[in-house]
């Protein structure tokens, strides 16, 4: 049985998830986790995770999204870090999916509980290696495990049968269907009534043949046979033998010692090779409902923290909708976008702003200072990331273009250890991104080069960013390089949109932009009252 909640042809990796989870677990804890001494959940994040993670402010999300709930950290994390990989039928699957799963939550926290309490039960079932190579130990594991999953089964089986005519989503019928119909309370009562039997408490029913050399082969293990009598005929061979008689059955036995531990080493190996067959089935059969369940958590998890990002977006006041994923190139336009993590540090609804950018490959941000122009390029990376995850983005509608990569090139502190200058560091970071570059790619840009005079920071960002285009990339950038700006608005390019921070008569920042040509003030007399409280004043020169 396969989930196929996350993809709609192909299970996700569940067992990267279960590791991370279990990881999470213990540096949150402090306990010690088992087997995971080589295991660096990284490897499975894109080369600029932590980049994307820092410069969109993505823990905000994770953090609203996942709490303390390390499976839910860890599906969601990932889902989110690779987003960019996911084709347009895989996202529009989840989007379906999660629909439904805003609709009625509780089914979704049910069901991913049933998987946890599953899997948490399978840690008190563990087989060691040693006792591996032993059937009747294989068996007895496989016995215990299938018993203790017939609860969580019969559970699953129960909410499928309730919730497979209130979902929509292709996504969830198909996984209801399945547990209604593989699992039905038949199946469930037979796969009891074999497991009581194969616990053989009147022993192993065998049989075998001779090969060459009076060898015993071909062992098989049988039913014990069914008893067709009544329990009334039963009881007068039992009570009244002189009068019914009893039953005799042919057979032939012998007894070992107590002390004799070489003849029991041995009938103990005769009766291993009797039960292999049906200890590598059951054992086989264990496994896979294991696995069903682990699974079953992993891809569960990631729907319950999106529900649990909706409920706290909801909680600002944030708009939400699924986006309209196009195959044309270049396009975005939103209405109504803002940045989640901004709503979600600030306690209220972050101001939203519309954005046409539909045939452009650069967006151009100019104007006040602290007038909302990191927070667009931020609100514009995090609906790219969370519409690439199959999630909603904050805004009223936004239709846009899939990216096989989003990088951010954002400014950073002065290195603290010295190793290199300012300008070095953005270079080096530059190159990197020029190095993972991909046609349709978005670039995310804010104040690069500003560590250098504005001309040789325009000549740079100028030929970075025309070489980005012409390798089919697209670019947002926020920059107070006038000189670059002024230039590039002046080639009246029909593929570049230019936007301006508003600023009010007052002074004051309505954290609005609207398309405008670049000026050439920032405004910074703005932040200097601010801070002075006086408007600066110009010194002049002395004749």
């Amino acid at each position: 049985m396969k989930a196929f909640l996350l993809f709609p042809d192909r299970e996700s990796d569940w067992i990267w998830v279960g590791k991370a989870a279990a990881l999470g677990e213990a540096r949150r804890t402090g306990r010690m986790a088992h087997g995971l001494d080589n295991f660096d959940p990284s490897r499975a994040y894109p080369w600029n995770a932590a980049a994307l993670r820092h410069d969109l402010a993505l823990d905000t999300l994770i953090d609203a999204a996942a709490g303390e709930a390390d499976d839910v950290r860890a599906a969601f994390t990932r889902e989110l870090l690779n987003a960019p990989d996911n084709d347009a039928e895989t996202i529009r699957h989840r989007q379906a999916i999660l629909a439904d799963a805003l609709k009625t939550p509780k089914a979704l926290r049910e069901l991913h509980a049933i998987a946890e309490a599953a899997v948490a039960e399978q840690h008190r079932h563990f087989l060691g290696t040693m006792m591996r190579d032993y059937p009747d130990a294989v068996l007895r594991w496989a016995i215990e495990m299938l018993e203790a999953m017939l609860g969580p089964l019969r559970r699953l089986q129960r909410l499928s049968v309730r919730e497979i005519d209130r979902v929509e989503a292709p996504g969830w019928r198909r996984f209801h269907a399945m547990i209604r119909d593989e699992l039905n309370d038949a199946y469930l009562a037979s796969i009891e009534q074999r497991l009581r039997e194969l616990k053989m408490r009147d022993g192993v029913l065998m049989s075998a043949a001779l090969g060459s050399g009076n060898r015993a082969v071909d062992f098989r293990l049988h039913q014990p046979p069914v008893d067709e009598e009544s329990w009334w005929h039963r009881w007068l061979r039992q009570w009244l033998p002189w009068l019914f008689g009893r039953r005799e059955r042919e057979q032939y036995s012998f007894s070992l010692a107590p002390s004799d531990e070489a003849g029991q080493r041995a009938l103990r190996g005769v009766s291993n090779r009797g039960v292999a067959i049906a200890a590598q089935a059951l054992g086989e059969a264990a496994l896979h409902i294991r696995d069903f369940f682990a699974m079953l958590r992993a891809e569960t998890a990631f729907y319950v923290g999106a529900v649990a990002l909706h409920e706290a977006l909801v909680a600002k006041d944030v708009t939400t909708s699924f986006p309209e994923i196009v195959d044309d190139l270049n396009a975005f336009a939103a209405e109504g976008l803002c940045e989640p993590a901004l709503a979600l540090a600030i306690g209220s609804k972050a101001v939203p702003n519309d954005v046409d950018a539909d045939g452009r490959d650069l967006i151009v941000i100019t104007g006040a200072n602290q007038g909302g122009k990191s927070t667009l390029l931020r609100a514009i990376g995090a609906a790219q990331m969370m519409a690439g995850a199959g999630l909603f983005v904050a805004t009223q509608s936004l239709r846009l273009s899939l990216a096989p990569a989003v990088m951010t090139h954002f400014k950073r502190e002065e290195d603290a250890a010295m190793k290199s200058g300012k300008f070095d560091e953005e270079l080096a970071r530059m190159s990197a991104i020029v190095d993972h570059m991909a046609p349709n790619a978005l670039v995310l840009l804010n104040e690069s080069f500003a560590s250098t005079s504005e001309r040789e920071a325009s000549e740079i960002a100028d030929e970075v960013i025309e070489s980005m285009r012409a390798g089919g990339a697209r670019i947002v950038f926020v920059t107070h390089l006038f000189e670059y700006a002024h230039r590039a608005a002046g080639r009246d390019d029909a593929r570049a949109l230019f936007l301006r921070a508003e600023r009010a008569e007052d002074g004051s920042r309505p954290f609005r932009l609207t398309p405008g040509v670049p000026r050439a003030t920032s405004f910074g007399e703005d932040l200097y009252a601010s801070v002075f409280g006086a408007p600066a004043k110009r010194q002049e020169a002395a004749e």
